[in-house]
């Protein structure tokens, strides 16, 4: 898929049916009255692909990061019901179940009190 071309200046004002008042003109002022800038179709073309490729890009990392979450606590749980009980398979266990539920909790957006954004 190809952006518009560069000879394409339509925008807002241009294609918009002043007398329905679309494209919102509540009054007969001229463009700098509104809030939103206008864009012609190559810099929307690149915004939008921009923001889907984002979108997309953070739906695949928070399922990757989910499936790693899944398989720390799955490895964790091994480690603990399968070495019978050794002091360091239960440190491994609970560090990489740790790990797990940590990374987990990052995926789905969960607040943790102990990683602050701020």
């Amino acid at each position: 898929m190809r952006p518009p071309s560069d000879g394409t200046t339509e925008t807002l004002s241009e294609t918009a049916d002043h007398a329905v008042g679309t494209a919102g003109h509540e009054a007969d002022g001229d463009a700098t009255d509104r809030d939103a800038a206008e864009y012609d179709a190559a810099d929307r073309y690149w915004i939008v692909r921009k923001a889907v490729e984002d979108a997309l890009m953070n739906v695949f990392w928070t399922i990757a990061l989910f499936g790693f979450g899944l398989a720390l606590l799955a490895g964790g749980a091994l480690a603990l019901i399968g070495d019978g009980g050794s002091p360091v398979s239960v440190l491994v266990a609970v560090a990489l179940i740790g790990l797990g539920v940590g990374s987990v909790a990052v995926a789905l957006d969960v607040p943790l009190p102990f990683l602050s954004a701020d």
